[in-house]
């Protein structure tokens, strides 16, 4: 009996996972190291590659991404986030990609003249950018930024739903 108990409890917790700062604090033990830290951008030669995005000025919550401009698979989440930003909370949120590397055909085709996204993309030929930010072990992940650019969130929410549940929990704090 003491077993279909306990059994029943730990069913009720993994099928009504309910998101609080006990689990968000119990993941962001990995990254103590970057959790809380001020990201500076844009950097001033960095230049927004996005064509179509324009800025609204309100400063609220930032996802930011890092891809690599000769990345196809990095490139092609340029779509999935599209489509993820406008459902629930993330789209109060601004986002922002930082591409590392050249801009080459294969990065302008699907940036310019493929696309019509939503967000800031912005070039970063020289790396600079992860080199001033101390982000460089952290390549092709994503970062939630409070309002002032302090990292409070790491993780990629289209790849994990664990990590959307705790991004939800995050924009919805940080917007209040």
């Amino acid at each position: 009996m003491r077993y279909i108990s306990l059994f029943t409890i730990l069913l009720m917790m993994c099928s009504c996972y309910h998101v609080n700062q006990k689990y968000v604090d119990q993941y962001l033990v990995n990254y103590r190291d970057i959790v809380r830290r001020q990201i500076n951008f844009p950097i001033p030669k960095l230049s927004n590659v996005n064509k179509h995005f324009q800025a609204n000025g309100e400063k609220r919550p930032t996802i930011l991404m890092i891809v690599g401009t000769d990345c196809s698979s990095c490139i092609e989440k340029f779509k999935a986030w599209q489509a993820f930003i406008t459902k629930g909370n993330f789209n109060k949120t601004n986002v922002v990609f930082v591409a590392l590397g050249e801009n080459n055909e294969y990065f302008e085709y699907h940036v310019n003249k493929h696309g019509n996204f939503d967000f800031q993309i912005l070039l970063d030929p020289s790396g600079k950018f992860m080199d001033n930010n101390g982000l460089v072990p952290y390549v092709s992940n994503a970062f939630l930024l409070d309002k002032n650019n302090k990292i409070v969130m790491i993780g990629d929410p289209i790849a994990n739903p664990a990590i959307k549940n705790f991004y939800d929990y995050e924009i919805d704090e940080l917007s209040r």
